[in-house]
């Protein structure tokens, strides 16, 4: 008699379940047990991350203030999460633009691709 390891990651994907939005959006619903949501939590991804992060902050330190600004604005026109993020009011996203920042960038264009 075999026993299942519940944990054990399974070779096949189950499908993803999708809720819809007032404006009509499609957005996976975060499974917590499902792989695809699985952040790296170990000490070393974490310490890559903040490296990355900081890196990236460096550059962009580098780009003119005023220049920022109107990349921002011209690149929000067509993202809508961006927008939020840069007209987000005393420093708090409305809670939509929330779940699609948890859902990463891995998860938030599946609704694109089937």
């Amino acid at each position: 008699m075999s026993t299942m390891n519940p944990t054990a990651k399974r070779n096949t994907q189950r499908p993803m379940t999708y809720a819809s939005t007032v404006q009509g959006q499609r957005l996976p619903v975060i499974d917590i047990t499902d792989p695809r949501f699985a952040l790296p939590a170990d000490s070393d991804a974490i310490t890559a991350l903040f490296a990355s992060y900081l890196a990236d902050e460096r550059r962009r330190a580098r780009v003119p203030i005023f220049i920022m600004h109107m990349i921002l604005a011209l690149v929000s026109r067509r993202a809508p999460l961006l927008r939020s993020v840069v007209s987000a009011r005393s420093g708090f996203l409305d809670g939509l633009s929330t779940y699609l920042l948890q859902l990463g960038p891995r998860t938030i264009y599946l609704p694109l691709q089937q």
